[in-house]
């Protein structure tokens, strides 16, 4: 009799076992708002930054520090093309996800994953003229140069503060298809 009711009770357990378990939907939306939250975060960092080397850039400016504002060039086209290479390690992660949900027959996922794709091919197509017309008008110390140089640093704030506000409507997106699964 001790056999069948522990029978009985694993047989009872089991369902709420598989309950238990979450969907394959939701460990990748979990997954998806975890790798969102750091690229915020990373991108905040990356925003603070660079406005920091732009103020600093302005103060070696009004000093005629051509040494400090050289220095500070030299760290911004470092940060560019870090962020370059960043950029091409996101659009192939972008590109084998949506080859991936269209594998899984994940039509939606796979719409979202290649407009990502391609918004990341946009954004290293302006960092790459950014980083040209810095590399143009490096050593540059004129007042035309600098204000060149300037323009295009304020274009690189503007850039880096769009990816943060896209990483905001990434996770935001994210958090819905979470909640949108669970409803299911």
């Amino acid at each position: 009799m001790t056999r069948l009711r522990l029978l009985a009770v694993l047989a009872l357990a089991l369902p709420a076992a598989g309950r238990a378990q979450p969907a394959p939907a939701a460990i990748q939306d979990h997954r998806e708002i975890h790798q969102d939250r750091r690229a915020l975060e990373e991108d905040w960092r990356d925003l603070d930054r660079l406005q920091r080397l732009v103020a600093s850039f302005d103060d070696a400016r009004v000093r005629r520090d051509r040494g400090a504002m050289a220095d500070v060039e030299d760290r911004i086209l470092r940060a560019i093309d870090r962020e370059l290479a960043q950029s091409s390690r996101d659009f192939a992660h972008d590109r084998a996800e949506a080859r991936q949900d269209r594998y899984e027959s994940d039509l939606h996922g796979a719409r979202d994953h290649r407009r990502d794709a391609r918004r990341e091919a946009a954004t290293a197509a302006k960092l790459q003229r950014i980083r040209a017309d810095l590399g143009s008008l490096h050593d540059r110390f004129d007042r035309r140069g600098l204000d060149a140089v300037r323009a295009r640093y304020r274009d690189l704030v503007r850039l880096a503060r769009e990816e943060v506000r896209q990483d905001r409507r990434e996770l935001r997106q994210d958090r819905r298809e979470l909640r949108e699964d669970a409803m299911r």
